[in-house]
């Protein structure tokens, strides 16, 4: 949507171009804020539905399971504790992993749709 307020900001009267400016900046700074936060708020999600599945098809007690659900807003930086087998280290770091990918793959998805959406909006919004 930048592309297009921009050009209606640069296409504004020469007395109404201060405002128009202000206008363009505080868009594109909330939409950026926005973005940043929605996104991050999607990836936790997800990463906590998908660490929840991963973790109940895990052969380990339900203790260790608790151990490392109870950390997942720290995404990949979840810390296995040393008192946990080195098989059960393994598996949750592989679950760890794995979650933190498919959350990722889906923000990476949602950005390039919306680099797209936003090339088709100022495409047609500029012409």
């Amino acid at each position: 949507m930048i592309a297009p307020l921009t050009k209606s900001a640069l296409a504004v009267e020469a007395k109404y171009s201060g405002a128009a400016s202000g206008v363009n900046n505080a868009v594109a700074r909330v939409a950026g804020l926005l973005a940043v936060a929605m996104l991050g708020a999607i990836v936790v999600a997800l990463f906590k539905q998908q660490l929840g599945q991963q973790m109940t098809a895990l052969p380990i007690s339900q203790i260790e399971k608790v151990q490392i659900l109870s950390q997942q807003t720290k995404l990949a930086g979840i810390e296995i504790p040393q008192s946990f087998s080195p098989q059960a280290k393994v598996m949750s770091q592989v679950a760890i992993e794995n979650s933190f990918i498919y959350s990722y793959r889906w923000a990476m998805g949602i950005n390039a749709f919306l680099a797209f959406l936003s090339a088709v909006v100022a495409f047609l919004m500029i012409y």
